[in-house]
């Protein structure tokens, strides 16, 4: 289920995401992503209220609904993976964020460890 989420959030937007925090954050609730009031009333009409709900319907049936164009729903679709999909950090940024000293993270391969 939330691997369909994560695979049209990387499609449209470009974004990965850690699975943990993705899931938590794909039951947000629409009001809460930035979308515009008309928007997030005319999908709860239809029963879409959360990230999950939006994410799991298809381009054409958001266009339909809405009354949007194309270039239009993506956007919707991007701004919701935006508010879903967490920062993506680099180890680099990890260890500049004042962390301390890097951790060792095992590989399991004994030439490595």
């Amino acid at each position: 289920f939330f691997r369909v989420l994560r695979i049209r959030c990387i499609f449209f937007c470009g974004w990965t995401s850690g699975r943990a925090s993705f899931d938590m954050a794909a039951v947000r609730k629409l009001k809460r992503c930035g979308l515009e009031p008309a928007v997030v009333d005319a999908l709860s009409i239809r029963g879409v209220v959360t990230c999950s709900d939006l994410l799991l319907h298809d381009r054409l049936f958001l266009q339909d609904y809405l009354d949007m164009s194309m270039e239009e729903v993506k956007k919707v679709i991007c701004t919701v993976c935006s508010a879903v999909a967490p920062e993506p950090k680099t180890v680099l940024a990890m260890e500049q964020s004042g962390s301390g000293s890097m951790r060792v993270l095992p590989t399991e391969l004994p030439a490595l460890d």
